[in-house]
Parts: structure tokens; C-alpha cells; sequence
């Protein structure tokens, strides 16, 4: 994996199962597709590659433009970025 590829997160399936368990969705509804991002976003190119993503999940050393080298998101590309 090269620095700052996101990687497959493996929590989705299993918090969906949960649901889908208590009928809460269905089984045939797909599971959104989540990235897990281990490692800051240096470079537009590297958001980029999320725009498949149904899911982020971030912690702030990786995303955030107060820390030194993460790369800006382009304004379109999440609903919502930060939850205080």
C-alpha cells in the first residue's frame, strides 16, 4: 500500500450484518463501500481516488489541513467533513 492509499475498511460488513440481523435493512440492499484512511492525503490525486467511496472515515492526523502536508479535499467531494 503507497503512502496515503486508503485501504478497504473491514468494520462495514460486520455493523451491517447487525442491522441486517434485526431486519433493519435488507439483505439485499449492497454494503456502502468505506475507506479507512491510515495515513495523511498528501496530494489532490489522493482524494481523488475516494470519490467511489460511500464512506470516510478519517482521523484528524490524516485529514485535517492543521496538520503540516495533508492536501485540501476538493469542495465537492464530501457532504459533511468535520463533527465537533
Amino acid at each position: 500500500m503507497g503512502r496515503g492509499e486508503p485501504s478497504r475498511s473491514p468494520l462495514n460488513r460486520r455493523n451491517l450484518s447487525i442491522l441486517r440481523g434485526r431486519l433493519a435493512i435488507r439483505e439485499e440492499i449492497p454494503s456502502p463501500q468505506a475507506i479507512r484512511l491510515e495515513r495523511r492525503v498528501t496530494s489532490l490525486g489522493e482524494w481523488h481516488e475516494m470519490r467511489n467511496a460511500h464512506v470516510v472515515i478519517a482521523k484528524p492526523n490524516s485529514a485535517s489541513l492543521r496538520q503540516p502536508g495533508v492536501a485540501p479535499a476538493p469542495d465537492d467531494l464530501f457532504d459533511l467533513i468535520n463533527l465537533r
